[in-house]
């Protein structure tokens, strides 16, 4: 067998909790023909000492000359791989054992697929479980999910090395949405992505160097620029970044409240018109249930958002219409009823619903 079929990329700074369980969850892996590449990214903990301590000559380590971040590390990593295909792994995230092969063993049975991902577990930053990830498996869905969400788990993907190449890796001026950017190109270059629904990885959510507000607003400032490209590259709409960047907002939790009624109609309609305008060339078959369901899930968000205003017809309209259009959530009715009750009590069960929807 061909040496060094698949390298493993992994970009750390300053990861000593996490990284020796992310190191073995790799070198524990069923199969075992692959490269193991550690970009330190000028680590200033035990970092460096915790993989040193590996004696395996599979771990190849690269260590910046200084901090260069996770985009730009991700590619210094991409471009020292001989292998075939590209796996990713982050230091404070985690493969099980049958990953690799799995991932393998689909791509050598399907070879006109060039990336698959998986579903994933969720952990929070000490490692529980605090829910699950189901990646779409369906092309239509990956493809429709690219207008509002990142159909692809990043730590779960095993691409082909030569379409990153192809696309010249990561994006450097992502340094949030780097991975949605790609699988973006990946698309538009009419590569093929896939999904497996096996949960093979878990990953965790938790704080990071950035605060919450600037990680968040830097996270919509580029997720928006890609969705406006999407739009442009996929579609024959014509629209402007200003627009792109409502209809960005929209799809996310919480919804900004400034806008009014009329106002989130417009974006709703427009969301509608992306899949009866799309280019020739990537015409899909789309679930019309699948649509109306996504657009009533944006309905509750906006009709929150409406709450939060006081604005209490205004959102009673957009619950029963995000339950007429199938959300598949509890969610809308209970803020169809809670438009109902006075300040006191709303706060009151908003906490409520708050907890259920982090348990979740």
């Amino acid at each position: 067998m061909e040496s060094n079929k698949v390298s493993v990329i992994m970009a750390v700074y300053n990861g000593e909790n996490y990284v020796r369980d992310s190191i073995e969850s790799i070198l524990n892996q069923t199969y075992k023909d692959f490269e193991f590449i550690i970009v330190n990214d000028f680590s200033i903990d035990n970092t460096i000492d915790i993989i040193k301590s590996y004696n395996d000559k599979r771990i190849k380590v690269i260590n910046n000359e200084k901090n260069l971040g996770q985009t730009r590390s991700l590619n210094v990593g991409l471009k020292s791989a001989t292998g075939e295909y590209i796996a990713r792994i982050d230091a404070d995230d985690f493969s099980y054992p049958v990953r690799i092969e799995r991932q393998m063993d689909f791509l050598m049975r399907n070879p006109e697929f060039d990336l698959i991902g998986t579903s994933g577990h969720i952990l929070d930053k000490s490692g529980k479980k605090r829910g699950t990830s189901l990646a779409p498996t369906s092309q239509e869905e990956i493809f429709f999910r690219m207008f509002f969400d990142n159909p692809v788990i990043h730590i779960s993907v095993l691409a082909k090395r030569d379409r990153l190449l192809k696309l010249e890796g990561y994006d450097e001026s992502f340094t949030i949405a780097q991975d949605y950017d790609l699988w973006s190109r990946f698309l538009i270059n009419g590569f093929k992505i896939g999904n497996l629904k096996d949960i093979l990885v878990s990953y965790r959510i938790h704080s990071g160097t950035v605060s919450k507000k600037d990680g968040c607003d830097k996270g919509i400032t580029e997720t928006s620029e890609i969705l406006y490209r999407n739009i442009c590259s996929f579609t024959n709409l014509n629209i402007g970044r200003e627009k792109a960047s409502l209809l960005r907002k929209i799809c996310i939790v919480p919804v900004p409240g400034e806008l009014s009624y009329k106002d989130y109609e417009v974006l709703l309609n427009l969301f509608s018109e992306i899949f009866v305008n799309l280019k020739p060339q990537f015409k899909i078959k789309l679930d019309q249930r699948l649509i109306k369901s996504t657009i009533g899930k944006f309905q509750h968000n906006i009709g929150m958002a409406m709450l939060r205003k006081g604005n209490l017809r205004e959102a009673r309209r957009m619950f029963m219409q995000s339950i007429n259009n199938g959300y598949s959530s509890v969610l809308p009715h209970a803020g169809y009823f809670l438009t109902f009750f006075n300040l006191t009590l709303q706060k009151k069960i908003l906490d409520v619903r708050k907890r259920y929807i982090m348990a979740r």
